[in-house]
């Protein structure tokens, strides 16, 4: 069995969800200021069903497969990444199960890129919160991630402070964050998230 390792600079946790998989969740924690955290992963798996008879078998997913959909599917759902500029959140992996030291030393030059890519990502991130900012000058247009950006940039704005309750309630299968007023069935992975609601509906089929 393979291993990697996962190597954040985000300053904030990421948690992803991979349906199908056997060990479909993975939880990051959030990286210290001009710091970096490291979370060590295995091959993974998914059933495949082949008939009545033969019931279902067990196909590894390799880690290499596994490490690049948690990177890659983080990275591309966040605002503001520019492919031409390099302005991406620090977030990558290397094979095998290294330590903090192994990351500093082994992989300096990897991890000083995506030092400056996030960075980079991060001042995006702020010049769009001015943006919208300007426009309409209301704070639920500023995403927490912004705020998180301008403070890791040493930047003071008005709307770093300006908050505003918009929930955080997770659906209890996949932790995807859900909206207020919460839904029936969670968009994201389907899970029915209000059973007496939900027997009160009809739905098309």
């Amino acid at each position: 069995m393979a291993d990697a390792t996962l190597v954040s600079l985000v300053p904030r946790e990421i948690r992803e969800f991979k349906p199908g998989l056997t060990e479909p969740h993975v939880t990051i924690p959030a990286a210290p200021l001009n710091d970096f955290v490291t979370l060590h992963i295995k091959d993974n798996s998914y059933a495949l069903y082949l008939d009545n008879e033969r019931g279902s078998r067990l196909i590894p997913e390799p880690v290499s497969v596994f490490a690049d959909a948690i990177v890659n599917d983080f990275i591309i759902a966040q605002i503001e990444i520019d492919a031409p500029t390099n302005s991406f959140p620090g977030l990558f992996w290397v094979y095998n199960k290294q330590s903090r030291d192994d990351i500093k030393k082994t992989h300096a030059v990897q991890l000083a890129q995506n030092i400056q890519n996030q960075i980079r990502w991060f001042q995006r991130l702020v010049r769009r919160a001015d943006s919208d900012w300007q426009m309409f000058h209301q704070h639920n247009v500023i995403a927490d991630v912004q705020r998180l950006a301008a403070r890791h940039l040493n930047l003071e704005r008005e709307w770093v402070h300006a908050t505003v309750d918009m929930g955080n309630d997770r659906c209890p299968a996949c932790s995807s964050v859900l909206m207020r007023p919460v839904p029936v069935i969670c968009p994201t992975c389907q899970c029915i998230l209000d059973k007496e609601r939900y027997d009160k509906l009809a739905f098309a089929k």
